[in-house]
């Protein structure tokens, strides 16, 4: 549930944080913090936070090609020397 600013921007929802909580959270993320008369975010802020964004998400998917990688070379390392065997077998036949 994400908190909805009313036309006074005091949060209207059952379950809240205080704004000292918030900002706690945003400066830990390396963002301003709110005061008690301003919107959550301001364009420089919504471009950071997706820029954020968008390198987690490339950090994720090259973890997830190394681990790829990775599994293949193990594979690939127990396929060939079965097969080598069996070509050294047929060869001494």
């Amino acid at each position: 549930m994400y908190p909805r600013w009313s036309h006074t921007h005091n949060i209207t929802m059952e379950e809240s944080i205080s704004l000292e909580e918030t900002n706690k959270i945003r400066i830990s993320l390396g963002l301003k913090p709110l005061t008690e008369d301003s919107a959550p975010a301001d364009d420089k802020e919504k471009q950071a936070e997706a820029n954020y964004a968008k390198q987690r998400e490339t950090e994720v998917k090259e973890r997830d090609t190394k681990y790829v990688l990775v599994i293949l070379y193990f594979i690939i390392k127990l396929i060939v020397p079965s097969s080598s065997r069996r070509t050294q077998d047929r060869i001494a036949k």
